[in-house]
């Protein structure tokens, strides 16, 4: 799971929190603080200067080179500011669960890129919710329905109720005032 960090806080103190509260062990990679459960980054690195040069100017998404689009480092890094570079990576790569859900948690408008059944992933879907709920927009309509993934999007955004077919106004007071 990826948080961004906002302040600087005595990572010690976060590692040592989390491994007792959690039994997780966590690595900070720049401004983002990696958590290892499910989602591990294999490899972390530095950016090399070609790939820091297409993230910083992308103005022609498109048109970056395929070599860097099979780099799953580059394409996490680029998915922050660019979520459409999506749009041009590798099938294979869209397929992997590990990096959908690193993608979700970085970026969860990403969910749009991703396959109807990505969409309709229970897990996926929520992991996007729970980080910003108007994601729910690109779930399934299956998914839509369903009670959690409701409660989930209209506690992190009230507005998601929009993207609801029945969307009613007691939902939104109900699943806020059960937490």
């Amino acid at each position: 799971m990826g948080i961004y960090i906002n302040q600087k806080i005595k990572i010690k103190k976060i590692k040592k929190m989390f491994f007792q509260e959690y039994g997780l062990s966590i690595h900070i990679y720049k401004n983002l603080l990696l958590v290892d459960d499910e989602v591990h980054l294999k490899d972390i690195r530095e950016l090399n200067s070609e790939e820091q040069a297409w993230i910083n100017h992308f103005q022609d998404i498109e048109h970056t080179p395929k070599h860097l689009l099979k780099e799953e480092i580059f394409v996490l890094n680029a998915i922050k500011k660019h979520h459409s570079i999506l749009k041009y990576v590798p099938k294979k790569m869209m397929k992997d669960k590990r990096f959908i859900l690193k993608a979700i948690n970085i970026n969860p408008m990403s969910l749009q890129y991703f396959s109807k059944k990505v969409r309709k992933n229970k897990e996926v879907v929520l992991v996007a919710v729970k980080i910003f709920g108007k994601a729910v927009y690109f779930a399934s309509k299956r998914l839509k329905r369903d009670a959690e993934i409701k409660q989930e999007a209209i506690l992190n955004d009230p507005e998601s109720i929009i993207y609801f077919e029945d969307n009613k106004i007691e939902e939104v007071r109900n699943a806020t005032k059960s937490n």
